[in-house]
């Protein structure tokens, strides 16, 4: 596409409106009206194109809405939308891993932290990852005793 490509004009016309949605979403949460923010992301979400690399910002901020609202499989679903757009996005990996640990996904929220180790090993968040992965592998571990006892426990053992 050529400098003056009319679809370049439309493209960067759809992303100011999107980023001026965006702006509005982070005013609405920062004053604590997730439900107005959420809006204002969807709208920045709707106004763009699929292929434009300002989306993961748009859904990892929707995520932090669905995630402050508690609705946590909608926070991990937009978290993915979010990673499949930009997959080693620090902030996102986070939220994922906070939601998946709120729905007792130890070992998905594992891997979010330990990934968050790997692509930002200096950063903020990555002390924060490091901080959660013992009591992660704790709760995994947990989970996956608890998941062998289940099955055992169903399963008629033979009588001596």
């Amino acid at each position: 596409m050529g400098p003056f490509e009319p679809g370049r004009f439309a493209a960067a016309a759809a992303l100011r409106v999107a980023n001026s949605y965006k702006e509005e979403g982070n005013a609405a949460f920062r004053e604590g009206q997730f439900v107005e923010a959420l809006e204002y992301y969807s709208d920045a979400i709707a106004s763009v194109d699929s292929r434009c690399e300002e989306l993961a910002v748009f859904y990892g901020n929707r995520a932090a809405c669905y995630a402050h609202m508690g609705m946590h499989s909608d926070a991990v679903a937009d978290c993915d939308a979010a990673l499949e757009l930009r997959p080693n996005y620090v902030k996102v990996l986070m939220r994922r891993a906070k939601a998946r640990e709120t729905q007792d996904e130890p070992d998905l929220a594992l891997e979010d932290m330990r990934k968050v180790v790997e692509v930002a090993p200096n950063s903020k968040e990555a002390r924060e990852a490091s901080a959660a992965i013992p009591r992660l592998e704790a709760a995994a571990n947990a989970k996956l005793e608890a998941q062998k006892e289940e099955m055992l426990g169903a399963c008629p053992r033979p009588v001596p």
